[in-house]
């Protein structure tokens, strides 16, 4: 109602709620700080509000006197039945989705909002605390490169990824479950390209000053924020312009690079920028580019493209995209959806690495699991069953082309989830060609 209105009543309202809400959050910081002599890091909330257009913000700015910023998000389709928000049962109805061809959750029209969207306000660090893409979805293997790789290139502090519920793999996965192979088996890939910052962080793409007066006035801001299906288009800002407070940016910003905003006083003049995005979106060949073309969504593909010095691959459709190319490898795969991501091991550009690391990944399912249709189009399905162990992984097949003129010299070995040699080490031959394990896993490449 307040967002809806925006009437004298729902702005006074928004204010003093807003005000009494950081005033406790503030006095709360200062007590454990000040008073209990607590040396950690306070955040206030990670609370979602109604509107992202209208009370996200005030909700940010409420939270922007503690050390740093935070939010939860999930992604997914449909589920519903009994339970179904915490458990997968039989009977229950669902369909697949996946984040890279950019529909909305009924496939009905294009949406890129993602809970990997993550804006940042006051120059505080931010993480995203809670982030999962709940089972059951054939989809959720694209989860963890894909998150690594673009929190790394808006420069998120933190992911906590939602949740580790024991320590041996997870062999009928519940709900949220990571102790799987397409999730946390591709952990060590994503850590490295994360943590080293392998996908660069970009400066800010997209800053914003928001005058905290406008925002009482519930005239809104213009940041798209994730699981907001009415996002604001930038069909209005010219690139590199100077916009004011209430203007829109485009959502696919975030997939550009970093974006900021502060919050300042009524007398202080916004200064609003944001960069030319013209060569980096290209909506008429349905692709975005990350600022420092590290990155490349291609949502008519489905399919988006590492090409770093230090980690290179693809994820997506794979047998059917065009594009199976990256500055050091080559691509022929003959599954239809996954991941082959490849980095360097001893932290040299990869066209000189001595150790390299591949990692190959497909679907998983429970043995036995069955619904109704059969088919894998998207459309709603019922559970019949929900299988048993062990855990069945796609098969994986395919090539990989080194381009690496020594290719020769070198060995590579299959590894299986758990890192352990399915093989003894085989000379890569003359040609550079690297049979992909078909049951996914690990390369691992060194010199003979």
């Amino acid at each position: 109602e307040l967002f809806n209105n925006r009437d004298l009543r729902s702005q006074d309202t928004v204010r003093f709620l807003a005000q009494t809400q950081r005033n406790y959050y503030d006095s709360t910081r200062d007590f454990l700080k000040n008073e209990l002599g607590y040396a950690g890091m306070v955040c206030g909330s990670n609370w979602k509000t109604g509107s992202a257009q209208y009370l996200d913000p005030i909700e940010q700015w409420t939270n922007a006197g503690g050390d740093f910023l935070d939010q939860h998000g999930y992604f997914g389709g449909l589920h519903t039945g009994e339970n179904s928000s915490w458990s997968v049962q039989k009977g229950q109805r669902y369909n697949d989705r996946t984040a890279l061809n950019m529909l909305n959750a009924d496939g009905s029209s294009r949406s890129a909002s993602n809970p990997l969207m993550n804006p940042q306000y006051a120059g505080k660090p931010s993480m995203i605390s809670e982030i999962n893409w709940p089972t059951p979805n054939r989809f959720r293997g694209e989860m963890p490169v894909l998150g690594a790789a673009y929190a790394s290139l808006q420069g998120t502090d933190a992911l906590g990824w939602f949740a580790l519920a024991t320590s041996p793999w997870e062999t009928l996965p519940s709900k949220f479950s990571l102790s799987t192979p397409g999730i946390l088996g591709q952990f060590p890939i994503a850590a490295m390209i994360y943590r080293n910052n392998w996908i660069q962080e970009t400066e800010r793409v997209v800053d914003l000053d928001l005058s905290l007066e406008s925002l009482w006035r519930l005239e809104g801001a213009p940041i798209p924020t994730p699981q907001n299906y009415d996002q604001l288009r930038g069909d209005d800002i010219p690139p590199g312009g100077v916009i004011p407070n209430t203007d829109a940016i485009d959502e696919l910003a975030f997939w550009v690079g970093k974006t900021h905003a502060d919050f300042i006083a009524e007398e202080t003049e916004p200064d609003s920028k944001i960069l030319d995005l013209g060569s980096r979106i290209l909506r008429s060949e349905n692709q975005v580019h990350s600022l420092n073309q590290q990155l490349a969504w291609d949502w008519d593909e489905s399919l988006v493209t590492l090409k770093s010095e230090h980690a290179q691959g693809w994820i997506g459709f794979l047998a059917a995209a065009k594009a199976q190319e990256v500055p050091d490898f080559r691509l022929q795969a003959e599954f239809e959806f996954g991941s082959v991501v490849m980095v360097s091991m001893d932290h040299n550009p990869l066209p000189t690495a001595e150790k390299i690391l591949i990692q190959v990944f497909s679907e998983e399912v429970p043995y036995g699991w069955e619904t109704n249709p059969e088919n894998t189009s998207g459309q709603p399905r019922t559970i019949i069953k929900t299988g048993e162990s062990p855990l069945m992984i796609r098969n994986t097949l395919g090539v990989l082309e080194w381009k690496r003129e020594n290719a020769d010299q070198y060995q590579y070995t299959p590894l299986d989830w758990s890192g352990y040699r399915v093989t003894d080490p085989k000379p890569v031959n003359d040609a550079g060609t690297i049979p992909l394990p078909p049951a996914g896993g690990f390369i691992w490449i060194e010199k003979q």
